[in-house]
């Protein structure tokens, strides 16, 4: 597994959170999601099948915009 964090612009609210959360668990390969408002940040647990790109759009058809991420291997 991999580890993604995004760095998310206008993750101001549970609302915007709710919708990008519903959005990242619906992209194929993703096993887990954990929103953080306060850092309007977006921890993604996934396997290979969904790849940066997929996540940003993912994080975009919620109407925010990715600054940045910072990917690394998940610990077993």
């Amino acid at each position: 597994m991999t580890r993604t964090i995004l760095t998310i612009r206008g993750l101001h609210n549970k609302s915007s959170a709710s919708n990008v959360a519903r959005n990242l668990r619906s992209t194929k390969g993703v096993a887990g999601v954990a929103i953080d408002v306060q850092s309007r940040s977006a921890c993604v647990e996934h396997d290979e099948q969904a790849d940066v790109a997929l996540l940003i759009s993912a994080v975009k058809q919620a109407g925010l915009q990715v600054d940045g991420y910072n990917r690394s291997d998940a610990e077993a």
